[in-house]
């Protein structure tokens, strides 16, 4: 079994945007000591610069707390482990090729965040991994009919500028904007 290399992380509770990832395995060979932290992905860059502030990409962990506990934001990821140390970790090879043990408690954490407005999955489309995608079609359906704004975005990892825009957008939009509250127009 490989577990999440952040399973001790409590979310804050007054964490008003949510962000979901898949999985940061506890290996030697990981390198990202926290949430998004491995060298292809680009959240540590992006975050930052949405609120005008220097990249915290490759700064150390207690950085990076320090920044989305002042802003109110706040990770966890769909993987609790996986049954076996596979040869890469990419969504598609743990979808497809590992027994995932998922973390069952994503709605306790959602419920208990009295101020949650956003929740935001790091990954835009599901095709090629079902099993993943279905895990987010259920935080969809849970999420439907609350004030809290829901949206798949372009992982930071790819297509940067795509994901530059669509992440400042998501931190700026209001749940109070009934038009644009829950959106599963973005399926894939």
């Amino acid at each position: 079994m490989v577990g999440h290399r952040c399973r001790d992380h409590k979310i804050d509770e007054q964490t008003e945007t949510l962000i979901i990832g898949t999985f940061n395995p506890d290996t030697d060979a990981n390198v990202a000591d926290f949430f998004s932290g491995r060298p292809q992905n680009q959240l540590w860059r992006i975050l930052p610069e949405i609120f005008n502030e220097n990249s915290l990409k490759g700064r150390p962990r207690e950085e990076k707390i320090r920044f989305i506990r002042a802003r109110q934001i706040d990770f966890i990821d769909l993987i609790w482990e996986v049954d076996h140390v596979p040869p890469d970790y990419t969504d598609k090879y743990l979808d497809t090729h590992c027994l995932i043990h998922w973390r069952e408690d994503i709605f306790d954490q959602i419920d208990r965040l009295p101020h949650l407005k956003r929740v935001g999955v790091s990954r835009k489309g599901f095709k090629d991994v079902r099993s993943i995608g279905n895990r987010v079609d259920e935080i969809a359906a849970h999420l439907n009919g609350k004030p809290i704004v829901f949206r798949r975005l372009h992982t930071p990892a790819r297509k940067l500028n795509d994901a530059r825009k669509e992440w400042a957008q998501f931190f700026k939009t209001d749940p109070d904007d009934s038009r644009i509250r829950f959106n599963l127009s973005d399926q894939s």
